[in-house]
């Protein structure tokens, strides 16, 4: 079963195969992810984005599980 650490590992890889930088952190026990550096290509960062909010929204999932 996926983790919320393996979410993060595999926003972190996609963000590095573009060119880009991903920091994740917990805020108030949710996952947030931060692009300081983002790929030249506006589809490739849009695609970071779309992407980042699902793990954001699948990391709060596996937490809600947790909690029970």
């Amino acid at each position: 079963m996926t983790n919320s650490d393996d979410l993060v590992e595999a926003i972190e890889v996609m963000a590095r195969a573009v060119g880009a930088h991903a920091i994740c952190k917990y805020k108030f026990d949710r996952l947030r992810i931060e692009f300081p550096k983002l790929p030249d290509n506006d589809q490739q960062a849009k695609a970071l984005y779309v992407i980042a909010d699902l793990v954001e929204e699948a990391a709060e999932n596996l937490q809600g599980q947790e909690d029970l």
